[in-house]
């Protein structure tokens, strides 16, 4: 099996909200509704932040399956400028490395962007 990593856009929405509602329950138990999922990325994706990104990972069917958020870091803690906001992959695609892709990415990303802490 393959995977391909790419930036999220608009027409992800919907998939991501229903493999974030997935693998927050995976990962939690409970959560939002895909719904309210689906306004929150719709807002996000749409927002077209430079500094606001988010990373998805397919499989060979072109199915999400996990993904990573970089955002500029909000401040609570002092000394940071980025932050990995969110990341999640399903279980079943667990040990396939794809987590530590997802971070190098978001990583990677950040550097470019001279955010370095």
């Amino acid at each position: 099996m393959s995977f391909h990593l790419r930036d999220a856009t608009v027409g992800d929405v919907a998939s991501l909200a229903a493999l974030h509602v997935e693998t927050f329950r995976e990962t939690h138990g409970g959560g939002p509704t895909v719904a309210l999922r689906e306004s929150q990325w719709q807002r996000i994706l749409s927002a077209n932040d430079s500094t606001d990104f988010t990373f998805v990972v397919e499989d060979d069917a072109h199915q999400l399956v996990g993904f990573a958020r970089g955002t500029r870091h909000d401040g609570g803690v002092p000394g940071y400028q980025g932050e990995l906001n969110k990341i999640y992959v399903l279980k079943r695609f667990h040990g396939h490395g794809l987590g530590w892709l997802l971070v190098c990415q978001v990583a990677g990303r950040f550097m470019r962007k001279d955010v370095r802490s």
